[in-house]
């Protein structure tokens, strides 16, 4: 079972990341305030500008279009046209996911599997 955090609530926040950015390059925390407020405005303008951003170690932002299609309205019974939208995804880099793994014992699995390992049990997966 999955925990999941309330949206707004975290267990950690802003203030927390300007303590300890504060104290362990020894900034003022105004200094810190400055240089996130930055940081900030500036993902929310490539954001904005549909550009994607890499953290490296950290996170990957990208901006993709997704092709509209034709859904159906279960409500209205009847089927209508999903205009193409912009999706804005943001997801761990390779690295932090593995110490998130290693840091919870779960290391990635190594070998690559085949076909013939999954015959057995095909109709798990099906």
């Amino acid at each position: 079972m999955t925990t999941r955090v309330p949206r707004g609530e975290a267990d950690y926040g802003k203030e927390y990341l300007v303590d300890e950015i504060a104290k362990r390059a020894k900034f003022t925390k105004g200094d810190v305030r400055i240089i996130l407020k930055a940081f900030e405005d500036i993902i929310v303008e490539m954001v904005k500008d549909k550009k994607s951003f890499a953290f490296v170690h950290l996170f990957r932002i990208t901006i993709r279009q997704v092709k509209g299609c034709i859904a159906y309205d279960h409500k209205r019974k009847k089927y209508w046209k999903k205009p193409n939208n912009w999706r804005l995804f943001i997801s761990p880099a390779p690295w932090l996911s593995d110490q998130f793994h290693k840091a919870i014992g779960q290391d990635k699995i190594q070998e690559k599997l085949t076909d013939a390992d999954f015959k057995d049990h095909k109709e798990d997966f099906l």
